[in-house]
């Protein structure tokens, strides 16, 4: 019975090891410099990916204060198709929506830019993302500008003409749907936050935490070995006795 119990034990911890290696929620952070930061939080809830993005930079002076996308490269066999985009908790507009935030952003595959294929886009950045897939139909192009990008509120004495409005401070909550099968999203990698409306005026990788940490010198990994092999012991025994 004391084997068992622990037995069942370990193989609890050994499903909580791999839900943390597995990961279905992960945050990737980037700064500049020059005061620009942003902070990507995704998870995955069965086929459904969220990615909330967020200007957590200071007050934007100028145009390219404004984070206008975010850049990453799916694992083989995986794609994604646009849901939905809302403002995340506590964000406002400045100026006014048409109708949702989404008509001003889009998901597209088959790009090219700091050795990404995909990424969400609330600008054309000189020709790398085109003027389909909006997260709100109908959408609001053409994405020549920084309209409808996250900013962390605006400076005193900024120099951002309101025609380059509506902005948002400082959060867009996108959906999209995972298609050909399970999402690993520490499989991402670094993604590339960029501000602006071009490659050129600014951009930093985003990059995960690190991985878990094996503390007492690799223990905590013989202990998942000795876990697995148990319990394929005991399965083994349960057999062998009936």
């Amino acid at each position: 019975m004391k084997l068992s119990k622990f037995l069942f034990g370990s193989a609890v911890y050994a499903s909580m090891v791999a839900a943390t290696l597995n990961a279905a929620t992960m945050t990737f952070t980037g700064s500049t410099s020059n005061g620009r930061s942003a902070e990507a939080d995704l998870s995955t809830s069965g086929s459904t990916l969220t990615v909330k993005l967020i200007n957590t930079g200071s007050a934007a002076m100028v145009n390219s204060d404004t984070l206008t996308a975010v850049l990453f490269t799916l694992p083989s066999g995986i794609s994604l198709s646009v849901g939905s985009a809302a403002l995340g908790s506590g964000s406002s507009v400045i100026g006014s929506l048409v109708h949702n935030v989404g008509e001003g952003w889009l998901y597209e595959s088959g790009i090219s830019a700091f050795g990404k294929s995909s990424g969400i886009s609330a600008s054309g950045l000189s020709g790398v993302f085109g003027n389909t897939g909006y997260f709100y139909t109908p959408g609001q192009p053409p994405l020549d500008g920084i309209n409808y990008g996250l900013v962390h509120g605006l400076g005193s004495g900024n120099n951002i003409p309101s025609t380059q409005y509506p902005l948002v401070s400082h959060e867009v909550d996108f959906t999209l749907t995972i298609h050909g099968g399970t999402l690993n999203l520490s499989a991402l990698g670094n993604l590339e936050f960029v501000w602006g409306t071009s490659l050129t005026e600014g951009s930093t990788p985003g990059t995960p935490p690190p991985p878990p940490s094996v503390p007492d010198g690799g223990t905590t990994a013989l202990l998942l070995g000795f876990s697995l092999t148990g319990i394929g012991w005991f399965a083994r025994r349960q057999k062998s006795l009936a």
